[in-house]
């Protein structure tokens, strides 16, 4: 029960939330940076479309991950 307790409040290693949201901060941070710098250096368009693809799918890859826990989360009534 104690366990159970610790592992609500602070997670665990392989919490899939934690997973996620440490993507969508990492990708975030990247994204706006590379936007940043490819506007003050000229990149190509293609470049820049190619940074904008690869953050909308680290972003749908968080928002599956994120669903997938919420249904199991749900299912095994630990709300």
């Amino acid at each position: 029960m104690y366990q159970k307790l610790i592992n609500t409040n602070f997670g665990t290693v392989n919490n899939p939330s934690k997973h996620a949201s440490i993507v969508i901060l990492s990708v975030t941070v990247f994204w706006v940076l590379l936007q940043f710098l490819g506007s003050n250096y000229g990149w190509d368009f293609r470049l820049i479309f190619f940074f904008d693809f690869s953050a909308i799918s680290g972003f749908l890859w968080a928002l599956l991950v994120l669903a997938r826990a919420f249904q199991k989360n749900n299912r095994d009534g630990d709300n």
